[in-house]
């Protein structure tokens, strides 16, 4: 992909304008300034809905992030939050590359 196309922040998505921790980041902090794409529009983009959960690119590394975090201060009370952590990651990354394959198209590998 040449040129990523840039979307306003404040136009709503193909599936519902999201809100979550990636809107505290600020708007000068830039992927690509040729494009105008900031940091915070990215992680803002969502991936899935569920109801009216809309789960954001940032909401998903938040989550992954959070768990880890807790999985190492908590890990002598509670050591399953470890192991149960890289199962979440593992569906992440299998519905992200699930969802990057075009139609009709095998998975390379």
């Amino acid at each position: 992909h040449p040129m990523l196309a840039y979307q306003d922040m404040s136009s709503v998505s193909t599936i519902g304008s999201a809100w979550g921790i990636e809107n505290l980041l600020p708007d000068t902090l830039m992927v690509d300034k040729y494009s105008g794409v900031s940091v915070k529009w990215a992680l803002n983009e969502p991936l899935l809905r569920i109801g009216n959960f809309i789960l954001t690119i940032g909401r998903t590394l938040t989550a992954l992030v959070l768990g880890n975090i807790l999985g190492i201060a908590l890990h002598e009370k509670f050591p399953w939050i470890i192991p149960m952590n890289s199962v979440v990651t593992a569906l992440f990354w299998l519905l992200l590359r699930i969802m990057y394959q075009p139609a009709g198209e095998k998975i390379k590998r």
